[in-house]
């Protein structure tokens, strides 16, 4: 038994000298929610983000939805008037699937002053959302689903400890939704990373 925890002591403390390498993965929690990998394609400067994830239910002016009954098909049929009506604005609306977002991140290690390593990060980016039981304009046409296409702005923060291959990073992302209505909307997402 003492063997063994001194075998996992020392792998603890391997693992914390290691500073990673350029391939960072693990998870982001927000909207959406799912996993990330990060690639330093110029290392310290800039880097792809892709995130596989999901979300629920998106509140914005061209999505809106208030009653969770109306995505099952039984109960949709049965009241189809209400549900119709119960979209706020007008747009799409529906139960969203898959999110899927690649960006384009430029970074700054020089921005904040201080012993961490506390850089900033900014950059453009593309996403594509699947919504299950959704609607579209202009005359509220139920389809089995439907794909949305956009693009994001990213501005972000990572916290990278010292002497570690670990980072815990912060972002917000304004989205323009482009295909098949034009919205706007906000992502915001916390997660962290292993580098590898």
């Amino acid at each position: 038994m003492k063997k063994m925890i001194l075998i996992l002591a020392g792998l603890c403390l391997n693992l914390s000298a290691n500073k990673g390498g350029n391939l960072g993965a693990g998870f982001v929690l927000g909207e959406p929610v799912g996993i990330t990998l990060k690639y330093w394609t110029v290392p310290e400067k800039v880097a792809l983000d892709f995130v596989l994830g999901s979300t629920n239910d998106l509140s914005t002016s061209a999505y809106r939805f208030s009653d969770n009954r109306c995505y099952d098909n039984n109960y949709y049929r049965n009241n189809t008037n209400y549900c119709l009506g119960v979209s706020n604005n007008g747009g799409n609306f529906g139960m969203q699937n898959l999110h899927l977002h690649a960006d384009y991140l430029i970074h700054n290690f020089n921005a904040i002053q201080t012993r961490e390593q506390l850089p900033i990060y900014y950059g453009p980016g593309l996403f594509m959302d699947y919504w299950q039981n959704g609607y579209y304009l202009p005359n509220y046409q139920r389809t089995g689903g439907f794909t949305e296409f956009g693009i994001r702005g990213v501005f972000g923060i990572s916290w990278i400890p010292r002497n570690t291959p670990f980072d815990i990073f912060f972002e917000l992302a304004p989205i323009l939704g482009i295909f098949p209505v034009t919205h706007f909307s906000m992502n915001a997402g916390l997660g962290g990373r292993y580098w590898f």
